[in-house]
């Protein structure tokens, strides 16, 4: 059945990251972080505005003549 490959899909799945994080211990160097839903959020809007161009058209059109 299709529901039966699914869930063996995702209990595969499942072993598969607690194997990984069993495996990756904390260290000084990379120390373990944990966010939730909001901060993830909150935090992908701060990063996307940071990257947001905001540039005129008169700009873009002068650069694109210099070269």
């Amino acid at each position: 059945m299709a529901g039966e490959q699914d869930m063996s899909g995702w209990t595969d799945l499942l072993h598969s990251s607690t194997k990984l994080l069993e495996q990756a211990a904390p260290s000084a160097q990379f120390p373990p972080l944990q966010r939730n839903l909001d901060q993830l959020e909150a935090l992908s809007k701060k990063l996307k505005a940071k990257t947001i161009r905001t540039e005129t058209p008169s700009q873009s059109i002068a650069a694109t003549r210099y070269l």
